[in-house]
């Protein structure tokens, strides 16, 4: 990782790092995450994106501990909605605890956005969340940090660049 800058106000406390890692770690290490608690995390994200805009595909998962999983899956609805403002990944792609989503509607990409996000991750014990579709970049939001990637973000020094970088660079 390199450079790092304290960035606070309003609602939001972060850091910003830049980091040129190829990947993040996990500081659990390879500790198995049970599909219950990563649907737990996306559904508490699905909460909050829904204040701002549409989501897709997949809506809560249902998480009544009656149900074995494959009760559950048979359950999971789609929201039938085809150009979503937030597409939240609904496949857990590993034992890491990341949120991964696609932001459809690049103007709610605003401080009051990411502040939402903040206070998300804040009740949900050391999950992030990761930004897939910025062109020539990536976000890794975590409750008191937000590491960024690529030549999208090489200028950004506060919240309000990185912000108008994705912004930017958002299909």
């Amino acid at each position: 990782m390199v450079g790092s800058e304290h960035i606070g106000g309003g609602d939001i406390d972060l850091r910003i790092v830049h980091f040129t890692d190829n990947r993040i770690m996990d500081p659990r290490g390879r500790a198995d995450l049970p599909y219950r608690e990563f649907h737990h995390a996306r559904n508490k994200v699905l909460g909050v994106r829904r204040r701002f805009g549409t989501i897709g595909s997949m809506d809560d998962f249902p998480l009544d501990p009656g149900l074995t999983e494959k009760e559950a899956n048979s359950k999971w609805n789609s929201t039938g909605i085809n150009h979503p403002h937030f597409f939240v990944l609904d496949a857990q792609l590993n034992h890491e605890r990341c949120i991964y989503i696609e932001i459809g509607n690049k103007s709610l990409f605003s401080i009051e956005w990411l502040s939402s996000v903040v206070e998300c991750l804040n009740g949900l014990g050391g999950w992030a969340m990761g930004i897939t579709n910025i062109n020539q970049g990536y976000i890794l939001i975590f409750r008191d940090v937000m590491l960024v990637n690529g030549p999208t973000f090489e200028a950004c020094k506060d919240i309000e660049n990185v912000l108008s970088a994705a912004r930017d660079n958002l299909p």
